[in-house]
Parts: C-alpha cells; sequence; structure tokens
C-alpha cells in the first residue's frame, strides 16, 4: 500500500538574487497524515508556476530528485531543478498573480500526487525588478544581474584586485604576504612536482594527489594512470555539477564526436547533431543514431581504468550497445540495452555480465542513467535514484582496451548497434557518490 504524505512548504526568507539564472529558495516538511515526519526517503518534487489562479495556464514546470533530513525536512532552489516546460527566466512576475502547484511522487516513477496549490504574495526582488523598469541610485549600476559600486572612493577601481601565483613551493598574492608550501609528507601535506616529474611515477598508492609546478593542476593517481583534475565543479547559476576526477565528457554541442577537453576525441560515421537534453548549463546538441551509425574514438578513455562511473543520457525505445570498449578479442568492456524475456534490460560487462531491468526508462524520452563501480560493488542510478546494487570484489577487470572505444555500435555485431539520441556521456575514474549523481541528473549533465 502507497504511503500517504502530505508536505509542508515553506519561503525560506533568503533569496537568490546575485546569480543568473536567479531562484527562490523554498522548504517543505514532509509528512504522513498522522503528522509524523517521513525521514531519510527518496522523493521526488513537481513544481508549477500557474497564471491567474489556482487552476490557471502552467507557465513553467521543473522536477526535483530530494532525500529528507532526520526531521523530515527539504530544500530546494526554485527555477534550478530539471526543466521540463517553460523558461524560468522568461516568468512574467511583475503582470498577474501568480500560483505555486506543488506535486510529489515517493518512487522513480512520474506518478505524481498533488500536495497544494498556494497563492504567491511575494516575490524576490531582483526576480521582480528584471521584469520591470526599475531604475538604480547614485553609486549603483545595474547591468544584468551584476550589482557594482560606482562610488569608490579613491576613484581607482584596479587596486583591489590581487593575483595569486605560485612558484616552486611559494604560494603568494600581488600585493601581499607569501607562505611556503610543503613540498612533501603525509596527512593534509600535497607533494609539488613539474608534470613530467609526476607523469614518470608509477608506484604510487591509488588515489595519490600531487600538484603540478608546470600548470598548477592537481594530478590523481588511479592505479595505473594519472589524470588531470579539471575544476571540482561547473557551476551557473546555482547548478553544480561533479567534475572530480573527470575522464573523458561528449556533450556533443559542437556537432562532432570530440572529448570537452579534446584528449579522447572520437570519428563520427553518419551520427546526425540533433535537440539537446535540455540541460541548464550547456544548452546545445545531442547524438542521433539510426542503427547503422557510430563514433570510434581510437585512444580509449576507459584504458587502465580500475574502477570509475559512467553516466549518460538516452532517448530509445531499442535496443543496441550504448558504449563499447574493445580488446580485439571477443571480450571487451560494453554497456548495451538488451530486450530479454520481454524486459528492456541494461547490460554491463568488465569481465562477467550483469544485467538490470530499465523497461521504464526505454520509453522514448529523455532518461539519466549510470553505473557505478568500485572494487567491492556495482551500483545503477536512473533519473538520480539509486535502483540497483550488486557486490562485486573485480573492479574494472578489462585493462587491455587498446583498439578503441565505440558509441552506439558493437564491432562487427550489426544486431547490437544502437537507435535513439545520446547525450553527455561523461566518465569518471571514480565512483561518484549518490549526491553526486542526483546533482549531474538534476543539472542536466
Amino acid at each position: 500500500m502507497r504511503k500517504c504524505l502530505f508536505l509542508i512548504f515553506m519561503i525560506v526568507s533568503n533569496f537568490i538574487v546575485a546569480q543568473s539564472p536567479q531562484g527562490i529558495n523554498y522548504q517543505a516538511a514532509v509528512r504522513k497524515t498522522d503528522g509524523k515526519p517521513i525521514v531519510n526517503k527518496d522523493i521526488k518534487v513537481r513544481v508549477n508556476i500557474l497564471n491567474e489562479s489556482s487552476t490557471g495556464n502552467i507557465v513553467y514546470r521543473e522536477e526535483h530528485t530530494a532525500v529528507t533530513s532526520t526531521l523530515g525536512l527539504i530544500n530546494l532552489t526554485i527555477g534550478e531543478g530539471y526543466n521540463k516546460s517553460g523558461q524560468f527566466e522568461n516568468i512574467e512576475w511583475g503582470n498577474k498573480l501568480k500560483y505555486i502547484k506543488i506535486e510529489y511522487s515517493e518512487d522513480a516513477s512520474n506518478n505524481y500526487t498533488l500536495s497544494n496549490t498556494t497563492l504567491l504574495k511575494s516575490v524576490p526582488y531582483a526576480l521582480y525588478a528584471e521584469k520591470t523598469n526599475l531604475k538604480a541610485g547614485v553609486g549603483i549600476k545595474v547591468d544584468g544581474s551584476t550589482i557594482s559600486n560606482t562610488g569608490d572612493q579613491d576613484n581607482d577601481t584596479q587596486n583591489e584586485i590581487q593575483n595569486l601565483s605560485i612558484n616552486g613551493n611559494t604560494l603568494a598574492i600581488s600585493k601581499g604576504n607569501s607562505v611556503q608550501l610543503p613540498g612533501s609528507g603525509t596527512g593534509s601535506s600535497m607533494q609539488i612536482l613539474t608534470t613530467d616529474e609526476i607523469l614518470a611515477l608509477n608506484n604510487k598508492p591509488q588515489g595519490t594527489m600531487i600538484l603540478s609546478s608546470t600548470n598548477n593542476a592537481i594530478y590523481y593517481y588511479a592505479g595505473s594512470n594519472w589524470f588531470k583534475l579539471e575544476s571540482t565543479i561547473q557551476q551557473s547559476g546555482n547548478d553544480v555539477v561533479v567534475n572530480d576526477c573527470l575522464v573523458a565528457y561528449y556533450n556533443f554541442d559542437n556537432d562532432n564526436g570530440n572529448d570537452y577537453n579534446n584528449e579522447y576525441n572520437g570519428t563520427i560515421k553518419g551520427v546526425v547533431f540533433t535537440t539537446d537534453v535540455n540541460s541548464k548549463i550547456n544548452k546545445g546538441k545531442s547524438a542521433s543514431f539510426d542503427g547503422n551509425d557510430r563514433i570510434t574514438v581510437a585512444k580509449n578513455p576507459l584504458k587502465d581504468l580500475t574502477q570509475g562511473t559512467i553516466s549518460f543520457w538516452i532517448k530509445s525505445s531499442a535496443a543496441g550497445n550504448i558504449i563499447y570498449g574493445h580488446t580485439g578479442t571477443s571480450q571487451a568492456f560494453q554497456i548495451k540495452i538488451q530486450s530479454n524475456l520481454g524486459k528492456k534490460q541494461l547490460w554491463f560487462n568488465e569481465g562477467s555480465y550483469f544485467d538490470y531491468d530499465i523497461t521504464p526508462y526505454v520509453n522514448n524520452s529523455w532518461n539519466h542513467l549510470v553505473v557505478t563501480i568500485s572494487n567491492s560493488e556495482r551500483k545503477l542510478y536512473a533519473n538520480g535514484l539509486l535502483l540497483e546494487t550488486d557486490s562485486n570484489n573485480q573492479g574494472m577487470t578489462w585493462t587491455n582496451l587498446n583498439n578503441g572505444m565505440l558509441i552506439g555500435e558493437r564491432e562487427s555485431w550489426a544486431a547490437y548497434s544502437y537507435t535513439g539520441k545520446i547525450d553527455n556521456l561523461r566518465i569518471h575514474c571514480r565512483p561518484l557518490t549518490e549526491n553526486e549523481v542526483k546533482q549531474i541528473y538534476n543539472a542536466g549533465q
């Protein structure tokens, strides 16, 4: 029997006003009908902004995945969820009354139940001002979402700006002090070497991180290979996307099969680049496959990984290979949708096969799937929620992937060619956490 829940929502007093797109902080208390809080539970929340009345036209809709706290609370930012219709930045807050309708789902399905519909009696000043003709006062300049002080007392617009630099083990600011960083050691200390010196090391424990004095980047040792860590997060407005230990990322926004940093580029055969998954950070393209197409990546980003994460969006209703890393033999790492016993199953292989029922997500709509592999377990996520966990003491055992990687096809197996769209294919050199998977899903990345 489904549990009966109700949600008590409160607009939090502090609003997001400094970045674009802006949003409204929202808090909800999730309780059973007897008043007891629902704690530590995954729920999905759908937010609707309506015009004029509680039954008016929906001008904006988004979805969030959240986990209730030990007190039964969830915190959302309206305007920062996964967009379903309309554009938050285009809402005319000063034109007509606005109502907010909240719906919830207790599982990974899209079966939503109405919680309540409430009149929005106030909206953040920045959201209202953006759609009106309000003027800034003397000494203040408003340029889009940037507010600056034009009344600087010393009339020097540059003297507050300082540069951060590193020279060997010395970290300094241009008009201030400097500190000496430890050159080696344990605990929180980080070793500093040149990039060439780092890449020449092959006897470090897995997880070792070393700072490069050549390019100020941090390098991570994954057990047999060094990876340069890009920025830990990518932020647009309040969307936070995990880029830690990101080996390869294919967003297809530039009408090609290239990796985001041009290290694991692919060549295309027949692939068409079309409508994006509608992510809020990269509004671009996705790759469309018709069963005869593929992207061939000569330098395999899966090579030498002993554990990791593979994240991707699909829009398909058919079976077929999503990625295939081949060794030149009959054994290879692959992720594919397989039709079996009337179900659509996600198969992934790194020494033996494991299959999970993903029939609800092979529905010709955009769905987000994530596979994480560690030395102890494998996990499958769908649309931000954990679906399956099984034990694994092998890690990713196929390390001899010298013949490259295919996207959308399996070598010499036409029956396993993919039909549908793929977007934002990400390969990380470590298993992401459940919270990190949700961040990627909520940002559409």
